[in-house]
């Protein structure tokens, strides 16, 4: 069953803000797990559901930048930057579907996925693409069953489970995956860089060298 993704690309959209540790982790875990061919990072430029201190586009892009120039099986998109306007996935899926003219899968957190009615044209969202769905801390996947556009969930071994999703299509079906889970995340991180702490070991040392010469994420 999982073999279904093997040497595909998966999206992995999100703010990074910043990236760190925990984005890359479970971006080289599902790649090797699913022998996907490779993940393209995709920060968002002008997300529609937005929080505060989001650092400009330009600065979280670099920021991908440096975290993957190592990897050769990650790479960086600047597609909605170079779009404008807010960053809608339809958008995104449709243009990178074109580009890369061959099967695309969407990897996401299971939060955002729960938060998918939200999305603009999600039902479209849908429709284009199947997902590689992904838990934080402390969640758990039977989530998944109580979402309106979720259709049956069956297990995948252990711990994983095949989503099928309303109106995808016969044979289509996305994945829930259960990865390791490292414990960190951009709001903390923003917040100890506000109260003038340490941030070594949650994300890529030039990057956390990028935040301070850039003065990202401080107060005034």
């Amino acid at each position: 069953m999982l073999n279904r993704f093997r040497n595909r690309i998966a999206l992995f959209g999100g703010t990074f803000n910043p990236i760190h540790y925990g984005h890359l982790r479970v971006a080289e875990e599902v790649r090797e797990r699913l022998f996907l061919k490779k993940v393209v990072f995709i920060p968002a430029a002008d997300p529609p559901l937005k929080g505060e201190d989001l650092a400009p586009s330009d600065k979280r892009f670099r920021m991908v930048q440096m975290a993957i120039r190592d990897n050769p099986h990650f790479e960086a998109s600047p597609v909605e930057m170079e779009r404008g306007g807010k960053s809608y996935t339809v958008f995104t899926l449709r243009e990178l579907k074109s580009c890369y003219n061959e099967e695309l899968v969407f990897l996401l957190g299971l939060d955002a996925f729960v938060q998918l009615h939200e999305w603009y044209r999600f039902e479209e969202v849908l429709s284009l693409t199947d997902f590689l769905i992904v838990g934080r801390p402390g969640e758990q996947g039977s989530r998944l069953i109580d979402l309106p556009w979720v259709v049956e969930v069956k297990g995948v071994g252990d711990k994983d489970a095949a989503v099928f999703i309303k109106g995808a299509g016969e044979g289509r079906f996305s994945l829930y995956l259960d990865t390791m889970k490292l414990d960190i995340s951009a709001t903390e991180i923003r917040r100890l860089v506000k109260t003038g702490k340490s941030i070594r070991y949650l994300l890529p040392d030039d990057v956390a060298e990028f935040i301070r010469q850039n003065r990202l994420y401080q107060i005034g």
